[in-house]
């Protein structure tokens, strides 16, 4: 074993490393669907956030699948943990466990009642994403022509979300409606999966002025590790840290970096998946669906090593400012 791969393997042992945003809804259902966990721990992952719902998700089906899934785990206890607060995801580092984590990868699952917040607060739903590209009773999506920014409704959301402890999540929201949520927002905000858009100008990926607003708010962004996002046919390590360089520069540290690698694992219902979501994918937003998988953690540490970041910016940026901000909203 040569010093770079010992340095590696220290760095994830002495490293909580928690990917934000994995794809679970129930509009994606795929045969190994459940294989995805092993994985994941087998590369030295401590949390996975699993978007239970989504924009296409009713109160219902929300509901039941979240109900399943929390009974489905809890039978596993030798190997998951289901997390309440942030100190759960130390306890799994230390029991060698997985600890996941629930979100909504849009608000629909709402019904536009606020008072679903804090219910899904109680049935461990810890971050919620506002809007998914288009509009919705919360605000604008990222593909409206006409940004319209936070309905009252939505400032309401937002102002229930800080009471309970929920963190607001503004990947794929509309650039006014996304800064007008970081300033409503009494606590720090996350866009869990999204990129640079001076790296790649894809609709999908971030002003400067929004990392800047996140970055001053003590939120985090999860770099994004989908091909489309990262503006490459294939996804790469380097590519990734690409928009990890972008942003630390913009911001000046590495307070603000985490992951969130949006992992494509269903390739076979891909076609399906996006006729159902209609004009959510306007023309030009798709493009490769290649992604980062959770094997490549070595390669993404070694490119880090290599642009001389500290051993503490990348125990950070693995999940270390994820860790800080859990702690700082969850109640």
């Amino acid at each position: 074993m040569n010093d770079l791969t010992t340095h590696i393997k220290l760095l994830k042992n002495q490293s909580i490393i928690a990917d934000m945003a994995l794809g679970f809804e129930p509009e994606i259902e795929v045969p190994h669907k459940w294989d995805l966990f092993d994985r994941y721990s087998q590369s030295g992952f401590s949390y996975v956030g699993l978007a239970i719902a989504g924009e296409f998700t009713s109160l219902e089906t929300t509901i039941r699948y979240l109900s399943r899934h929390r009974a489905r785990i809890q039978r596993e206890h030798n190997k998951y943990i289901i997390v309440d607060k942030a100190q759960d995801i130390l306890t799994a580092k230390a029991d060698n466990k997985l600890a996941l984590g629930f979100w909504l990868q849009g608000s629909n699952p709402l019904a536009n009642d606020i008072y679903m917040v804090e219910t899904y607060y109680k049935l461990g739903i810890r971050y919620m994403l506002l809007a998914y590209n288009t509009r919705n009773a919360i605000g604008d999506g990222i593909v409206e022509k006409v940004d319209g920014g936070l309905s009252q409704f939505g400032f309401k959301v937002i102002e229930e979300m800080n009471r309970v402890g929920m963190i607001i999540d503004l990947s794929h929201g509309g650039i006014k409606t996304s800064l007008q949520a970081i300033e409503a927002s009494k606590d720090p905000v996350i866009f869990s999966h999204s990129n640079a858009f001076g790296i790649n100008p894809h609709i999908r990926n971030l002003t400067d002025e929004q990392i800047t607003a996140v970055a001053k708010k003590g939120g985090v962004i999860g770099v994004n590790g989908m091909a489309l996002i990262l503006g490459a046919e294939k996804a790469s390590s380097k590519k990734f840290v690409d928009h990890i360089d972008y942003m630390t520069s913009l911001i000046g540290n590495t307070n603000n970096i985490a992951l969130g690698f949006d992992l494509v694992y269903f390739n076979e219902i891909l076609d399906m998946f996006y006729e159902k979501a209609g004009a959510t994918y306007p023309k030009g937003y798709l493009g490769s669906m290649d992604s980062l998988q959770p094997e490549k953690m070595d390669e993404v540490i070694e490119e880090l090593l290599k642009r001389k970041y500290s051993d503490n910016d990348i125990k950070n940026i693995l999940g270390g400012n994820f860790l800080r901000v859990a702690k700082q909203v969850w109640r």
